[in-house]
């Protein structure tokens, strides 16, 4: 899946989309999605300069912006999705310029409108950050 595929899906757009391509899609089991961290991202002038490092938050927003997805290409509806929690995030290495970071987020249930999930993103296979989040529609 491309950005214009992404961009059809989610209403994420630059400099807040924080996913460039989707490379595995199983609705409802698994999504496999990936960001180029560009040297010239606007968040690097403050974080920090000299020392860039992609903040985690980016990176707990990336693996939402994955979950979007997969509830997105199981489901059409124009409801929107919000992040609502987030839990056992944890951040093990810093995400620097030039890198992938590859985000795989798998679903664990759903009730009443609200989706559970885990996440993982890494870079060059070494984990960066991982999470457990909610979200839910509307």
């Amino acid at each position: 899946m491309n950005t214009q595929e992404i961009e059809n899906l989610i209403p994420h757009r630059s400099p807040m989309r924080f996913v460039d391509r989707v490379t595995e899609c199983i609705p409802m089991k698994k999504v496999v999605a990936e960001r180029d961290i560009l040297e010239d991202d606007p968040v690097f002038l403050g974080h920090f300069p000299g020392s860039p490092v992609l903040p985690g938050v980016h990176q707990i927003e990336g693996l939402a912006q994955v979950a979007a997805i997969m509830i997105y290409s199981a489901k059409e509806t124009g409801v929107p999705c919000r992040l609502v929690g987030v839990s056992k995030a944890r951040f093990r290495s810093p995400v620097f310029p030039g890198k992938v970071l590859k985000y795989e987020v798998d679903y664990l249930r759903d009730k009443g409108g609200f989706y559970w999930f885990s996440g993982v993103a890494t870079v060059d296979g070494e984990v960066a950050c991982t999470a457990e989040f909610s979200a839910k529609l509307g």
